[in-house]
C-alpha cells in the first residue's frame, strides 16, 4: 500500500511539474479555459451573419418647347406688299425611370488564421474556406482586424466585430455559368 501511495504521488508531481512548463513556455494558458488566439499562427472561429439590401430608384422627366416666327413687312423697299407671316414651333419631351435592387444574406462559420500582430495588439486575421459540391465550388473568404479581447472564451468572434473587414462569397461551375447571359445577348447589350 505504502508503495502505491509512492507511486501516485511521484506520478502526480511529473504531471504538475509538466504542466507547469507547459504553462510557462507559453503552449498553455490556464488548465480551466480554451486557449484564445494571440500569436501569429493561432486560429479564430469566425462567425459570419450578414445580411445587406440596397435599392435606388430614379426619374427623369424633361420637356423644351421652342417657337420661332415673323413677319415681312417690306419686300426690296417697297412696303404695304401682302406678304405671308411665318412661324416654326418645335417640342420635345423625354421621361425615364429606373430602378434596382439587391438583397443577399450570407451565414457561415470559418476558421481564421492570426496573420499579424499590430502594434495596438489588434490581430489581423485572414481564412478561406472551399466546398465543393457536385461540379460546383463554392469559395468563402474573410480578412480583417480584430481586437483580441473581443474573442469570446470559446476562440469565436462574430464577423460583426471585424474592423474593415472583407467578405467574399464567391462560386464556379455549371450552376454559375449557367446565371450568366450567352456572349451573344452579351454583345448585343454591349452594342445597344
Amino acid at each position: 500500500m505504502k508503495n502505491k501511495v509512492v507511486k501516485v504521488g511521484i506520478l502526480t508531481l511529473i504531471i504538475i511539474w509538466g504542466l507547469i512548463g507547459l504553462a510557462r513556455a507559453g503552449t498553455v494558458d490556464s488548465l480551466f479555459t480554451t486557449h484564445r488566439a494571440s500569436k501569429i499562427g493561432d486560429v479564430v472561429l469566425v462567425s459570419i451573419y450578414e445580411s445587406s439590401i440596397a435599392s435606388q430608384s430614379s426619374n427623369t422627366s424633361m420637356g423644351k418647347q421652342t417657337q420661332i416666327g415673323g413677319e415681312v413687312t417690306s419686300f426690296f423697299g417697297q412696303s404695304g406688299v401682302a406678304l405671308p407671316t411665318w412661324g416654326w414651333t418645335h417640342g420635345g419631351n423625354y421621361s425615364g425611370s429606373g430602378t434596382t435592387e439587391q438583397q443577399g444574406t450570407i451565414i457561415a462559420t470559418i476558421t481564421a488564421s492570426v496573420v499579424e500582430i499590430l502594434p495596438n495588439n489588434n490581430l489581423y486575421i485572414r481564412g478561406q474556406r472551399v466546398i465543393q459540391i457536385n461540379q460546383e465550388e463554392q469559395m468563402i473568404f474573410i480578412e480583417g482586424i480584430i481586437a483580441a479581447h473581443d474573442i469570446s472564451e470559446d476562440n469565436t468572434i462574430l464577423s460583426t466585430q471585424i474592423a474593415e473587414a472583407q467578405i467574399r462569397y464567391e462560386g464556379k461551375g455549371p450552376l454559375k455559368e449557367n446565371q450568366r447571359p450567352g456572349i451573344l445577348s452579351r454583345i448585343l447589350n454591349f452594342i445597344f
